[in-house]
């Protein structure tokens, strides 16, 4: 009982819609435009990499896998999702997200891209892009 009375509801957590199946993820990145010149250029050119147009509220990227075990990166544009997804496994708490809104996916890349917020691990790695933290 303690344990489901710690878990912080978000948008999209799932239980709201149980019918909507929860995705796993192995981590979650927010990827957005900095406030410094060379900031924002990172994310122009890191956008271009991964073939999506800039949006100035930013992209999060979601890592999981598919069902053969590929490591799969997914834009999306669930970005309090992400956010509040990052303050739960901030906290400890091992949450994950319903599957994403097909309106929400912009890409699914193969492999992990970007800098990777893990789940237990809290690590960054692949640092091709800048990772933002979550809020406070």
């Amino acid at each position: 009982m303690a344990r489901i009375l710690r878990h912080r509801y978000f948008e999209d957590d799932g239980c709201a819609e149980p019918s909507r199946p929860v995705l796993h993820l192995g981590g979650a990145a927010l990827f957005e435009p900095g406030g410094t010149e060379s900031e924002q250029d990172g994310y122009w050119v890191g956008c271009a990499r991964l073939g999506v147009d800039a949006q100035d509220e930013g992209w999060a990227l979601w890592y999981t896998w598919d069902d053969q075990e590929r490591a799969h990166t997914i834009l999306t544009t669930a970005l309090e999702t992400t956010l509040d997804l990052l303050d739960n496994w901030a906290q400890g708490r091992d949450v994950h997200p319903a599957q994403p809104r097909r309106s929400q996916i912009r890409a699914v890349i193969r492999g992990w891209v970007g800098p990777v917020a893990q789940l237990r691990q809290h690590e960054r790695a692949g640092l091709m892009l800048k990772p933002t933290h979550s809020r406070n």
